[in-house]
């Protein structure tokens, strides 16, 4: 028999600086897209924690740009996405792509 004990979580704190879509350009360079605060009651609960950013260069010619997305937690990786996107035209293009990461 399969059963689950299941519990509400309660204590939850959320900041998102970044929320809704930018049009100029912003350093990613070791930038904090949002933070957030998890107090859990028993070091054996799990928690799942999600990201997605959508996300996107402006190319003038032809190229490869790379980006890394990393949640951390009290300043450790504990999961990352590496995605790249091209622009293989010899025109200016925007390209886009959404990151997501899960981790339990």
């Amino acid at each position: 028999m399969f059963t689950h004990d299941y519990v509400r979580l309660t204590e939850f704190q959320f900041s998102e600086p970044v929320s809704i879509p930018v049009t100029a350009p912003l350093s990613l360079l070791n930038a904090t897209l949002a933070q957030a605060t998890i107090k859990i009651n028993n070091i054996k609960d799990r928690v799942l924690i999600s990201a997605t950013v959508g996300w996107f260069n402006n190319f003038y010619s032809p190229g490869v740009v790379g980006a890394t997305f990393t949640i951390r937690r009290n300043g450790i990786p504990i999961a990352s996405v590496v995605q790249t996107v091209s622009n293989p035209c010899n025109k200016a293009n925007s390209v886009y792509n959404v990151a997501r990461i899960l981790f339990v």
